[in-house]
Formats: C-alpha cells, structure tokens, sequence
C-alpha cells in the first residue's frame, strides 16, 4: 500500500471541487459557478487496493473581508505546507492577479499544473498559449490538460500520482470517501443548492448548520437543518413564493446526498437571519473554519 496527502490549490472557481470529486469518484466537495464555493479543507479520499491518496479541495479567497475569509485563506495556506505533492489548477492564461497564488507555492514540494476546461477552449492553441503562460513563471514538475465536466485526461493524472506517493499508511479506513461527518455532508450538499439556485449575492451570505439527525431505519434519516442568512429581506427569496424555492433545495439536496451517503436522508430547512456571522467566532467554530 502506498499512500500520500495531495492539496488541490488555485485560484477562485477554476474547478477544484470538481478535480477532487472527478479524482475519487464521489461528489464529495460542493460544485458552482459562484467564487468562494469552498470555505474549508475538504477531503476526499481515493482507495484502490494498492493506494490511498488523499485530496485537500483547499478555499480561494480574494477578499479577506471577514473572519470567515481569513480563516479560510490561513486553512489554505497550511494545506500546501502539509501536502506531499501539489496541483495546481487554472483555467485561463497566467496574468497579475495569479502572482499571490504563485508566490504561496513552495519550491520544496513536487507541483503539477493542471490545465482545466479544456473542453471549452476553440482550438489547441489557446490551450497551449495558457499551459505556457504558466511554465515561463514557475518550474512545475509537470502538467495535465483537463476536462473535469468531461472527464478528459483524469485517468493518466491520477496514475501519475499513483505512481509519485511513497507512505506505506493507512491514514483513512478503505471505506471512508471524506474527512467530513454525516452532518457535515448533509450541510454541504444543502449549501450547495443554494450556491447553485440562488443569485450572486446571496449565497456568500449563508451558512447550513445542521441542529439534529436521527435515524428512522436502518439507512432512512431525518434531519432538521438550519440556514443561517445575514440579511432579513434574502429570508423571502430562500423560502420562494409559497414556498418553491426551499423545496426546490430540499429536493435536491435529499438527491445528492443519497447518491453520496447511500443513505435516504428527509431534510426539515429553516431559515434563520443572524446579523454579520461571517465575523461570528461561534458560527464559525461551528461550521470547522478554524
């Protein structure tokens, strides 16, 4: 058995979830086009009988206007510290607002560049003016062109990286896909809903918490869970008229979370407005964004 810790880094919205969940073969870490989707270390783990490897979905924070962002940032930071190998995802050529992500790279620790989209690219070269705008400013040990949506060129990065882990631990149990708990999966994949079915504005603006889960029957769940917004008037727009938009949420978060549990959870949302939690040490704590 030969294991090891890769952390996924980059920019906002290049698709680091997406790389991590196309990796491991598991919607593990919650997917948008909204930016600051990731808001602490996500794990995913990938077993074969041979290897382990462990992937850290790390936050991408421009603005650290809030605690939540600063606490996001440091989480990010001390993942690419701890990592044994790196990926470095983008999507776009190299320019000016990449250079503080660049800079947070250590030369010491193997780096891989991944080329991501590459399905929605016109032709082959812009492909290869973006993966040279990157080698001209750092010295990556290699690069993967990728399509995460399309599944392009996951296969070979992940035997390479197969082939690069040198631990002989067993860090997670064969069977565990994630570092989060139940809970922490039911909170995610109901935040994801809302990132995906609500404006811009609104989705950096809210927090899932999850206040109970009890089991029914064997595999059946029920959980209440709460969705923690900072401004009144958005309560309205979460709700829907007569209600569409949450049970919209709820449909499919129950969807999602069955296919990535395997378990039928029945989800009870409220919406709750607590002013300014982004800045809340204790919501924070609660949500793990140490």
């Amino acid at each position: 058995m030969r294991s090891g810790f890769i952390s996924i880094v980059g920019k906002p919205n290049v698709g680091k979830s997406s790389l991590l969940n196309a990796l491991i073969g598991k919607h593990v870490s919650i997917v948008s086009d909204k930016t600051e989707t990731t808001r602490t270390s996500i794990v995913g783990v990938y077993n074969d009988p041979l290897h382990q490897l462990i992937f850290t979905d790390t936050p991408g924070f421009d603005k650290l206007n809030y605690l939540l962002n600063k606490r996001s940032d440091d989480i990010a930071n001390s993942s690419i510290l701890d990592a044994d190998i790196v990926l470095y995802v983008v999507d776009r050529k190299y320019n000016s607002s990449d250079i503080k992500y660049i800079e947070r790279l250590n030369k010491k620790i193997p780096t891989i560049l991944v080329v991501n989209k590459i399905d929605q690219f016109l032709n082959e070269n812009n492909v290869k003016d973006i993966l040279n705008s990157y080698l001209e400013v750092y010295e990556f040990l290699e690069y993967y062109l990728v399509s995460t949506k399309e599944g392009i060129g996951i296969s070979p990065l992940l035997e390479s990286l197969k082939a690069k882990v040198k631990d002989t631990i067993l860090y997670y149990p064969l069977d565990q896909i994630t570092n989060l708990s139940f809970e922490g999966v039911i909170s995610e994949l109901v935040r994801e809903q809302i990132m995906l079915n609500m404006s811009e504005e609104i989705p950096h603006q809210v927090a899932v918490l999850v206040e109970s889960l009890e089991e029914l029957d064997y595999g059946v769940y029920f959980s209440r869970v709460n969705i923690i917004i900072e401004r009144k008037a958005h309560k309205g727009l979460i709700i829907g008229k007569n209600g569409t938009m949450i049970k919209k949420i709820r449909h499919f978060a129950e969807r999602n979370i069955k296919k990535t549990l395997e378990s039928d959870v029945k989800l009870e949302l409220f919406v709750k407005v607590v002013e300014d939690w982004r800045s809340k040490k204790e919501i924070l704590d609660k949500l793990g964004v140490y």
